[in-house]
């Protein structure tokens, strides 16, 4: 993905960049007309060419749209402005799964040590994407860095 994101795009004004992958990168951005703070995520351009990527992209919106559950984001918006796909969703603070492994997982243990992560939701309720509605659907979006650790909360959501 090039660096070359518009300030604004739609009613949406980009803030910064908060990650990337091969696929895409998310941005925080505002939607203007409601006055609120999104995770924007943008389709990486070198994939447009593929209407395979695109189908998986709008089809992963679709997914989580449909997924109803207190740890799962919301989903806001799945559109494409002027040759850009993007996904509009819920914003959260926090960080990925994937920065607590790196900082405090990997502090906490010592040299040959096997390091069980495991989650409990703050509601205790047990869900995971296994039990999600379609499980081959849900396993895609709970990658490492994909989880998000709410400040102040022990569980995790699904982003």
């Amino acid at each position: 993905m090039t660096d070359s994101v518009p300030e604004k795009l739609g009613k949406y004004k980009i803030i910064e960049e908060v990650g990337r992958g091969g696929f895409a990168a998310v941005y925080k951005a505002v939607d203007t007309t409601l006055d609120r703070t999104v995770a924007f995520k943008i389709l990486a351009p070198h994939l447009l060419w593929d209407p395979t990527f695109v189908q998986r992209f709008q089809r992963e919106a679709k997914i989580a749209a449909n997924l109803d559950h207190p740890n799962i984001v919301t989903i806001h918006e799945v559109n494409q402005i002027e040759g850009i796909y993007f996904i509009a969703m819920q914003f959260l603070e926090g960080r990925t799964l994937s920065q607590i492994l790196e900082t405090e997982v990997y502090r906490l243990a010592g040299a040959g040590e096997i390091v069980r992560v495991t989650y409990t939701p703050s509601n205790g309720e047990s869900w995971s994407p296994a039990s999600a509605p379609d499980k081959r659907r849900a396993h895609r979006l709970s990658v490492e860095r994909g989880l998000l650790v709410r400040r102040g909360e022990s569980g995790l959501g699904l982003a």
